[in-house]
């Protein structure tokens, strides 16, 4: 890691702990988005059934929402990834789930999953994790 990249990650790290007052800095991108940007997922255009603010929500909720709602909001779009390169802010994540390819199939579900999920993991490795007294 470049000493600019540290310092990247240390700024938003304290920050985001001040933001939220918390005591625990992590990654930009594993906030929660502020209200009113929270993504409303959803089996039709009248019916929510979650409303989700981070993406860790995200990829634990994939696991158990019916096919339809995912099958919503990936037919002829790819709601996920527009939510995450603008609510998020994240445009790697945003990319790597613009490929995949909608299909009536659980492999959907399991991409976005899997995409996600390792999202996470390497967003908390590079993250700066300082806890404050």
């Amino acid at each position: 890691m470049d000493i600019n990249h540290f310092e990247e990650d240390m700024y938003w790290g304290v920050v985001n702990s001040i933001i939220n007052n918390k005591n625990v800095c992590i990654h930009p991108y594993l906030r929660s988005v502020e209200s009113g940007k929270e993504f409303k997922l959803k089996v039709n255009d009248d019916r929510i059934i979650a409303t989700i603010k981070n993406i860790e929500e995200l990829a634990r909720i994939l696991h158990d929402v019916p096919m339809e709602a995912i099958e919503f909001h990936m037919n002829g779009r790819n709601d996920f990834s527009e939510w995450i390169r603008n609510a998020i802010g994240d445009e790697k994540l945003a990319t790597l789930l613009s490929y995949i390819e909608f299909r009536k199939s659980e492999d959907v579900r399991k991409a976005l999953i899997t995409i996600i999920e390792n999202r996470i993991k390497n967003l908390r490795r590079n993250s700066v994790n300082l806890i404050f007294e």
